[in-house]
Parts: C-alpha cells; structure tokens; sequence
C-alpha cells in the first residue's frame, strides 16, 4: 500500500516500513507522510521482501519481533538480494537489552533506534540515511 503525500510536493524518498503493530506502524507512517516521505508498508516479513523489489524504496524500518519471519532473518535476505542488497535499513525495535544492537546489526541493518524514540532523533536518522547528510529537522 503506497502513501500519499499531503503536502503535494515531491516526495523526499521512498520508504518501506515494516511493523505489525497497527499503532506503531500508524505513528511512523504519519510522521514520514508528514515530513514529505512516500510510504509502503505491510507487517509480514514475506511481504516486505516482494516490496522491497517491486519498489525498490530509499530506505526500509524494520521491527525486528514480526509475525511470520524475523526482522534479523529480513534483513539477511534483502542484503544477499542482489536487487536490494543497496537499500539501507533501519531497524525500529523494542530490543534494547545489551547484546541486542550488535546482534541486530550483524544481520544486516545499516542502524538501529529502540522503542520509544525521540522523533526528531527518529527523522534525523531517516534523512542522514536516505540523503547521506544529517539535517536539521523542525519540530
């Protein structure tokens, strides 16, 4: 499902979000559409994966506690997947506990933020990862 954005501009980049929760995916789908982001997003795991081919997004948000395939498992396939091995990927977690970050990473996410995150620290994150620059970003 693609997102539109309200402000009528071009949109900033294209993001995947990937969460099963419906509040959680809502706030972060919300917060992207209103800062100028296109958003896909599912909660499986499996879908994220045809997604990420079919639109190839700028960046994905991957929870790592999903219902069907695990967000580390996700992760492994998208970046041994020479069609999307490139997109970097954030993971959004509740994971927070010592080990979990490194743990996290080695699967193959590009970054890590813990449940619940500031969400200027949360859109900083976003742009320096889809523009390659850190931001400032407007309350």
């Amino acid at each position: 499902m693609q997102g539109d954005d309200p402000q009528g501009a071009t949109p900033k980049g294209t993001i995947l979000i990937v969460e099963d929760n419906e509040l959680n995916l809502k706030l972060l789908k919300d917060v992207l559409d209103f800062h100028g982001y296109s958003t896909v997003v599912t909660g499986s795991g499996a879908e994220a994966l045809t997604l990420a081919r079919q639109y190839h997004p700028d960046l994905i948000l991957l929870d790592i506690q999903l219902p069907d395939i695990a967000g580390t498992e996700v992760a492994r396939r998208l970046k041994a997947d020479g069609q999307t091995h490139a997109i970097p990927i954030i993971a959004v977690t509740a994971f927070a506990m010592s080990g979990d970050r490194e743990m996290i990473l080695d699967s193959g996410c590009d970054d890590y933020i813990a449940k619940p995150f500031n969400i200027r620290e949360f859109l900083a994150l976003v742009e320096r990862h889809i523009t390659g620059t850190t931001a400032e970003v407007a309350p």
